[in-house]
């Protein structure tokens, strides 16, 4: 039987706001890694904010999931 439920929604909502922690602090590594290298070329900067860019959307979509989802639970 095929599912077309998304793996990225899937879990619990304390699983979902550890992978929304573990986004935010990929996105501000990359802030620091930039702050102590001033010597980057122009295509590593772009290409990591727009790696940036992308973990913060992921973040941010689970963070407004988060608040407007109500957590279910299920029968054991």
């Amino acid at each position: 039987m095929k599912s077309n439920a998304s793996k990225e929604w899937s879990g619990t909502h304390e699983e979902l706001e550890r992978k929304q922690t573990k986004l935010r602090r990929a996105s501000q590594r990359i802030i620091e890694r930039h702050q102590a290298q001033d010597s980057a070329n122009e295509s590593e900067i772009t290409h990591d904010l727009k790696q940036k860019a992308k973990l913060d959307k992921s973040a941010d979509k689970i963070e407004q999931f988060l608040a407007l989802s109500e957590e279910k639970l299920g029968k054991y």
